[in-house]
């Protein structure tokens, strides 16, 4: 019987991590992005995990002169974006486990998710709603809705950012928007 350590399974769960995010995705999901800015008139983006990380495989920018601006390639903590937790959320609890043990807690604009409990029990809360939400707590005055984006074995996420002043009271709203556009397209494009 053949077995490993715990590092060497991390290892190789980032790995295939890696080659899964290599993978090219069609248009379609450009297009999906784009017409959900459209219609929510703020920034839309399609993220990905990397390792204790999200990073941004495609990012449709808001007009607005106020906006949420993000770039392709740009990595943000997995634990405290809303695109993050809706990615966690796609993990077994064990990979999740592992995935939160390995993290640096650090505080960034607000005391929030400072354990991996707490992380653990926002993803639990959250997901009765089928979105996740950030208001503020990695960047000031920023705000973050995500939808889990299984796509082709993928475990991505459909995220929305913009100001807090604009997101907060349209959060269910917004969300429940996302959730129908991604559940709606998957049937589609499966």
């Amino acid at each position: 019987i053949l077995s490993f350590s715990n590092k060497k399974n991390e290892r190789w769960m980032d790995l295939a991590q890696d080659l899964s995010a290599s993978q090219l995705l069609p248009e379609s999901v450009h297009k999906l992005l784009v017409e959900l800015a459209k219609q929510t008139g703020e920034t839309l983006f399609l993220a990905a995990p990397e390792g204790t990380s999200v990073v941004f495989l495609d990012v449709v920018e808001s007009s607005a002169d106020i906006r949420f601006i993000a770039n392709v390639g740009q990595r943000l903590p997995i634990h405290v974006t809303a695109a993050g937790r809706a990615i966690l959320s796609q993990y077994s609890p064990a990979e999740r486990a592992a995935t939160l043990k390995r993290i640096k807690y650090q505080s960034y604009e607000k005391d929030t998710f400072m354990t991996p409990e707490s992380v653990e029990s926002d993803i639990q809360k959250s997901a009765d709603d089928g979105w996740y939400v950030n208001l503020g707590v990695y960047a000031p005055g920023v705000a973050g809705i995500a939808v889990p984006f299984s796509f082709r074995g993928r475990r991505d996420a459909i995220a929305l950012g913009g100001p807090v002043s604009r997101i907060e009271k349209n959060i269910g709203d917004i969300g429940r928007l996302l959730r129908k556009a991604v559940v709606q397209f998957l049937r589609e494009n499966e």
